[in-house]
C-alpha cells in the first residue's frame, strides 16, 4: 500500500514503479512485477536497471526469449555483472549453453569475487557440449569464494545452499549434504533452497527424496517453469510426480 501510495502521489516518477515491481518479484508475483517494470521503462526508457529487473521477471515467468531481448537492451545501455548473469540464465534455460558461457564469462572475470557468477559459469561449462572438463575449475573457485563469505558470516544461508550444489556436481556427497543441512536450518521455507535440495539429492542418486523437495518448492511458490527446464532434473521427467509439478495450472 505504501508503494502504491507513492505512485498515486507522483505517477510520473518511474522509480516508484520499479520499487513496487521489486516487491512483487520478491514475493513470486512475477506478472505483476513485470507490469510495474514495464511502466517504469515507459517513464524512464534509458534506465538499464528496470530492463534488468524486467528480464529477471520474464525468466521466472518462463518467457526466456523475451528476457534475452530486454537483457540485451539493459547491457547496451549499461553493462553490469547482474545483467550479464541474468542473460546467462535466460540463455541457459533455452539450453543455449555456449551463449550462456559467453554471458557468464562477463560476470565471472579473473578478478571476480562473486561466487554466484562463478558457480553459474561452472554450471554452463558443465552442460555446454564438449566443455564439461572446464567446469571443475570454476566449481572449485566458486566454493573457495563462498567459503570466504562464510568465514565472515557463517549464518549466511546463500553461500551454504549454493556450495551444496557445487559439491554435488563435483560428486562430493558428504560436503554437499553438510552445507545443504546448514542452509535449510537457516532458511527452511525458502523456495530456491528447496529446489536446490531437490537437485542435490537427485545428483547423489536419491530420486524419491528429490521429488519430495521439488513438491515442497512448488508449494512455497517456486516457478514451475524454472523446474521444467533445469537439466539437472532430466532423469526425473518420466516420473508422474514430476510431470504433475510442471504441467500448466
Amino acid at each position: 500500500r505504501t508503494f502504491q501510495r507513492a505512485i498515486q502521489v507522483r505517477p510520473q516518477y518511474g522509480a516508484s514503479y520499479e520499487w513496487l515491481g521489486t516487491f512483487y518479484a520478491e514475493h513470486a508475483r512475477y506478472q505483476e512485477a513485470a507490469r510495474q517494470f514495464t511502466q517504469a521503462i515507459a517513464l524512464a526508457p534509458d534506465n538499464p536497471h528496470s530492463y534488468r529487473k524486467l528480464g529477471g521477471a520474464y525468466i521466472f515467468m518462463g518467457r526466456y526469449l523475451k528476457a534475452i531481448e530486454v537483457l540485451q537492451k539493459a547491457i547496451a545501455l549499461y553493462p553490469t555483472s547482474g545483467a550479464y548473469s541474468n542473460l546467462g540464465i535466460a540463455y541457459f534455460n533455452v539450453h543455449h549453453f555456449d551463449d550462456a558461457v559467453a554471458a557468464y564469462e562477463h560476470a565471472c572475470t579473473p578478478t571476480s569475487k562473486d561466487y554466484i557468477a562463478c558457480g553459474n559459469l561452472a554450471r554452463a561449462y558443465y552442460w555446454a557440449p564438449g566443455r564439461r572438463s572446464q567446469a571443475t575449475e570454476y566449481y572449485r573457485r566458486a566454493i573457495a569464494l563462498a567459503e570466504e563469505r562464510l568465514s565472515i558470516n557463517a549464518r549466511d544461508g546463500d553461500p551454504h545452499i549454493l556450495t551444496s550444489s557445487y559439491y554435488a556436481m563435483l560428486g562430493d556427497r558428504r560436503h554437499a549434504l553438510e552445507h545443504l543441512q546448514r542452509a535449510l536450518e537457516l532458511r527452511p521455507n525458502e523456495p530456491e533452497y528447496l529446489l536446490t535440495a531437490a537437485i542435490v539429492h537427485n545428483q547423489v542418486g536419491e530420486n524419491d527424496v528429490a521429488l519430495e523437495w521439488l513438491e515442497a518448492a512448488v508449494r512455497q511458490g517456486y516457478s514451475a517453469s524454472e523446474i521444467k527446464v533445469a537439466p539437472e532434473l532430466d532423469n526425473l521427467r518420466g516420473e508422474a510426480r514430476f510431470q504433475k509439478l510442471v504441467e500448466p495450472r
